[in-house]
C-alpha cells in the first residue's frame, strides 16, 4: 500500500528529532541507548532489571549487558534484591545522577530551541498537536507488553516468547516436553526451581535447567517444542541461563549430552573426560545413570569464559545489525543510515563461500562480527579481499577485535587470498593499532575523502600480504 503524505511526514519528523537528540546527547558522553536507560532509572528513582527491560521494551539479556557497561563506567549501581536475591535492583550512582541531570538539561534545551523556531502564533497549535499525538501513542490500560527485541537487539527468540522461572505447578507440562524431546526425567523434579521456561502464549515452548551444587552447576533439560525448533530458542534459553548462573555466583557449569555435542561449544563448553567433572556432581541422577554411558561430558569455566569465533547464521542477524548500528552511531564508518535486520538478512543471503561473515561469541552472546568482501569485481582482483570488523561498544578493547581479525586472516589464507585490504579513519587509534599488530601496513591516505557531521575526514588505506 502506498505511503500517504501524512505517514511520510510523521516518519520524517521522527527521524529528524532522533538525529537531533543523538547529536545533543553525544556531548554528554553517552549513546542514545545509554541515554534511554539512564533516563528511565533516573525518573523512577530505581528499577529492577526486569522492570527496566519492560520500560525500554528491549530483551532482558541485552539490557543486562548494557547495564553492566554503565556500571563499569560508574554511572549505575547493581545490587541483588533484599527479599529475593534473584532480582537485580538498578539505581543511579552519584556520577550517574550528575549525568542524568546533564542529559535532562540538554534534552530540555533542545526542545526549547526547536520550539523557538516556530512562529509564536503557531506554537500553541503545535503543542496541542503534540499532546494529541502523545495520547494516541500511549498504550491502552492493561497488562504491560512483553519486551521485544528492537532492530539490532540480540536474542533470536521471536517477540511473542516470554521467559520465567518455573514454579511447582509447571511440572506436568515440563515433564511432557522433556519426554517428547527424549530427555531423562530422573532428578529433574527435585531441581525444578532451577528451570527456566519459555512460553508462547499459554504453551510451553522450551526449557533449560541448572542443578546447583554450590559454585558448581549441571546444565540439563535443554528442550524445545518440535514446532519451534530451528528458531534459535534453544540458544537463547542457554544464554539466559548462563547469565543467571554468572549473576548468582556459579563458577563452573558442566553437562552431559548424547546428541548436542556440536551445539554447546558455541557457548565455550569444552569436552572433558567424565572423571574430570567436579566430584560434587557425583550425586546427580544424570551422572548416576539417567544419561547413557555414551553421553559426552563438557565443562565451562564462567570465571574465564572463552571468546569463540564461528560462521554467522541467520539467528545472529539482530546482533549483527545492532553492532553495525553502534559503529554508525559512533562514527566509525562513513555509513550514516542505520541498518535493519531485514537489510542485513538480504546482505548475508547474498554472500558466497569466498566472502564469509563470522561472529565472536562469549557465553552464547554475539560481541562482534567481521566479513570478507570483494575488493573489485574484475577477475584480475579475485585474490584480493576487503575486510570489515565491528565490535560491540562495551566490548571494545577486550580482545574481541583481535579474535575476529585472527579468524578473518585464517579464513583468507584457507581461501587462497593473496592480499587483504581495508580502509579506516587515521584518527581512530585503537583499530589502527589492531591492524598494525597483525602486520597490516599503511599504503597511504585519502585527504578529505568524505563528510561526517559537516566535517571533512581523511581515510587511511592498509594492506596485508598473506
Amino acid at each position: 500500500m502506498a505511503e500517504t503524505q501524512t505517514e511520510s511526514q510523521l516518519r520524517q519528523v521522527s527521524r529528524l528529532f532522533a538525529q537531533v537528540q543523538r547529536e545533543g546527547i553525544s556531548c554528554c558522553g553517552v549513546s542514545a541507548t545509554q541515554c534511554a536507560l539512564l533516563t528511565e532509572v533516573g525518573r523512577s528513582g530505581g528499577l529492577t532489571l526486569a522492570d527496566l527491560s519492560r520500560r525500554v521494551g528491549l530483551d532482558k539479556g541485552w539490557v543486562s549487558r548494557a547495564v553492566d557497561g554503565l556500571v563499569s563506567e560508574g554511572l549505575l549501581t547493581k545490587e541483588p534484591g533484599a527479599a529475593d536475591r534473584r532480582t537485580v535492583n538498578i539505581r543511579l550512582s552519584a556520577a550517574g545522577t550528575d549525568r542524568f541531570a546533564a542529559l535532562n538539561r540538554t534534552l530540555n534545551q533542545q526542545a526549547d530551541q526547536i520550539l523557538a523556531k516556530i512562529p509564536g502564533g503557531e506554537r500553541e497549535q503545535v503543542l496541542k498537536a503534540l499532546a494529541a499525538l502523545e495520547r494516541a501513542l500511549r498504550p491502552a490500560p492493561g497488562p504491560a507488553p512483553e519486551p521485544t527485541p528492537a532492530p539490532g537487539a540480540p536474542g533470536p527468540a521471536p517477540a511473542a516468547l516470554r521467559f520465567r522461572r518455573a514454579d511447582p505447578g509447571d511440572w506436568d507440562t515440563v515433564a511432557r516436553l522433556l519426554t517428547a524431546a527424549g530427555l531423562p526425567l530422573h532428578g529433574a523434579r527435585e531441581h525444578q526451581d532451577g528451570f527456566l521456561l519459555a512460553h508462547r502464549g499459554d504453551t510451553l515452548a522450551g526449557t533449560a535447567a541448572l542443578e546447583r551444587y554450590g559454585a558448581v552447576a549441571l546444565l540439563r533439560s535443554v528442550a524445545v517444542a518440535e514446532n519451534i525448533r530451528g528458531t534459535g530458542l534453544g540458544q537463547e534459553l542457554v544464554r539466559l541461563l548462563l547469565d543467571i548462573a554468572y549473576e548468582e555466583g556459579v563458577q563452573t557449569v558442566a553437562l552431559l549430552t548424547a546428541t548436542a555435542d556440536r551445539f554447546f561449544p558455541r557457548f565455550g563448553f569444552q569436552r572433558v573426560e567424565r572423571s574430570a567433572l567436579p566430584p560434587v556432581l557425583a550425586g546427580s541422577e544424570e551422572l548416576r545413570g539417567a544419561c547413557p554411558a555414551s553421553a559426552v561430558a563438557m565443562m565451562l569455566d564462567l570465571r574465564r569464559p572463552a571468546t569463540l569465533v564461528r560462521s554467522a547464521t541467520g539467528s545472529d542477524l539482530p546482533d549483527i545489525a545492532r553492532i553495525y548500528n553502534q559503529g554508525i552511531e559512533d562514527r566509525s564508518t562513513f555509513e550514516t543510515e542505520l541498518r535493519t535486520v531485514e537489510e542485513r538478512r538480504a546482505w548475508l543471503d547474498g554472500r558466497d563461500r569466498r566472502h564469509p561473515v563470522i561472529v565472536a561469541v562469549r557465553l552464547g552472546a554475539v560481541l562482534g562480527w567481521a566479513s570478507l568482501g570483494p575488493f573489485n569485481v574484475r577477475q584480475a582482483y579475485r585474490h584480493v579481499a576487503d575486510l570489515s570488523v565491528y565490535v560491540e561498544r562495551g566490548e571494545r578493547g577486550t580482545g574481541v577485535g583481535t579474535a575476529l581479525l585472527q579468524g578473518l586472516v585464517e579464513r583468507a589464507r584457507a581461501l587462497a587470498y593473496h592480499k587483504l585490504v581495508l580502509t579506516t579513519f587515521p584518527h581512530k587509534a585503537a583499530p589502527v593499532g589492531l591492524y598494525k599488530k597483525f602486520g597490516f601496513r599503511t599504503v597511504g591516505c585519502y585527504h578529505e575523502q568524505g563528510q561526517l557531521d559537516g566535517r571533512w575526514l581523511d581515510t587511511m588505506v592498509m594492506e596485508l600480504l598473506l
